[in-house]
């Protein structure tokens, strides 16, 4: 559902925070999402590949392979702590019921 909103991040970051709304249909994220999705949802946004203007300056300035590598450590460092987090969230959320 917020798979959309996280690929148009590689164009502006703070435009998948804007298009939650419109995947979702509402404003009120928290009906449709729990803390912890939320949570995780934005660690990974946080961490993710950097906008496509920062890779342009990166093809430029470093080159193709340095820039794909980064951009690779990037996506893998985003769904390491993303899932990190979001395992641990769960585990608070289990013990706290």
């Amino acid at each position: 559902m917020l798979g959309v909103p996280i690929l148009f991040g590689i164009l502006r970051k703070e435009l998948s925070l804007l298009m939650i709304y419109q995947a979702l249909g509402t404003f009120d994220v928290g009906t449709q999402l729990d803390w912890v999705q939320i949570t995780t949802f934005l660690l990974f946004l946080t961490f993710y590949i950097p906008c496509i203007s920062t890779f342009a300056v990166m093809l430029k300035t470093i080159g193709r392979k340095e820039a794909l590598v980064s951009v690779s450590m990037s996506v893998g460092v985003a769904l390491l702590v993303s899932g990190a987090v979001r395992l641990l969230l769960e585990g608070v959320r289990l013990f706290s019921a």
